[in-house]
């Protein structure tokens, strides 16, 4: 099972610094963590598609926080459906609550973390407009 980590930042004139640094923490080697510059508006972005062809069934992908994935909830709520269908572990580091369940054995724990990133897409996309 191998982990990879993802970085994305709206401009060159932000870091990645932090997010790079809590994503080693997590223990994402290096080499597994991709980054992109662009805006989270939609997920035509090359690195984060590259990661998603390289990702496999039963490896984790994780972000330093949830909007770093998108900030377009219809998109986003696609993807997150193909992670799961993939078996595909999510961990957002900034909501650990949400890591735990997503993973519940119980159906409506899961159900309910589902809900959870849903609804912070859509706050995501909401502060990006």
């Amino acid at each position: 099972m191998s982990v990879f980590g993802y970085i994305r930042i709206s401009s060159k004139d932000q870091q990645i610094f932090r997010q790079k640094e809590s994503l080693i923490n997590y223990r994402v080697p290096e080499e597994n963590i991709f980054v992109d510059v662009m805006s989270g508006k939609n997920f035509d972005r090359p690195e984060y598609q590259h990661l998603k062809n390289t990702v496999q069934d039963s490896n984790t992908f994780v972000f330093h926080e949830l909007d770093r994935l998108g900030r377009n909830l219809g998109e986003g709520k696609n993807e997150v459906d193909y992670f799961q269908k993939h078996n595909i572990k999510l961990i957002f580091l900034d909501m650990e609550f949400l890591n735990t369940m997503m993973e519940n054995s119980d159906i409506m724990v899961r159900l309910m973390g589902y809900v959870q990133v849903l609804t912070a897409l859509a706050i995501a996309e909401k502060e990006r407009n």
